[in-house]
């Protein structure tokens, strides 16, 4: 979550707080209206879409906005032979 508001807005210009996943927490939901926007972390190939779906959903029913969706542990299979060509 990122959060520039109150006593840390005055020393940094940005707050990240790490929570729990959503799924299994509600500290999440609750800090959500509360912070100015939420950055969900998924794991590439083990999250699925309807999940990630529902997750989105929970935020904006919390008043929370979710500012950006990071793909975690994305593999990049690149071929050998593009890799001479760099």
């Amino acid at each position: 979550m990122l959060m520039s508001c109150g006593r840390s807005a005055r020393h940094y210009a940005h707050t990240l707080i790490d929570c729990p996943s959503i799924g299994a927490s509600h500290e999440a939901t609750v800090l959500a209206p509360n912070v100015d926007g939420v950055v969900l972390v998924v794991e590439a190939d083990r999250t699925k879409r309807d999940q990630i779906l529902r997750v989105r959903q929970t935020i904006e029913m919390a008043q929370g906005e979710l500012m950006a969706l990071v793909l975690n542990k994305r593999r990049h299979v690149v071929p050998e032979w593009l890799y001479r060509m760099l």
